[in-house]
């Protein structure tokens, strides 16, 4: 571990004791606790984020959604259940230009 040094607001650093009292930790124990969970709040709303807005990630739940049961050729025809019909179409016209 690393020493570090952080200048808290008065009324932040009584919370923060009162609460690792609360606890039963030491308050720096309830830093890094806190500020580990912070961290890993970010992370996973950025990750969360990040799926939400990827065209692959919501192509795949707007599949599942539509999904027809007896539909078997996902991996044949991915492009058009992602991207929608005439997307093979355009492809295949860019690729003669």
């Amino acid at each position: 571990m690393t020493r570090t040094t952080v200048v808290l607001p008065d009324e932040i650093k009584d919370i923060a004791v009162r609460n690792a009292h609360a606890e039963g930790i030491s308050f720096g124990e309830f830093v890094r606790r806190s500020l580990e969970n912070s961290i890993r709040r970010d992370i996973s709303e950025k990750e969360s984020y990040s799926r939400r807005h990827d065209s692959l990630f919501s192509g795949m739940r707007r599949m599942r959604q539509e999904a027809t049961p007896g539909v078997r050729d996902g991996a044949l025809n991915h492009d058009e259940y992602l991207y929608g019909s005439g997307h093979d179409q355009m492809q295949r016209k860019g690729r003669k230009k």
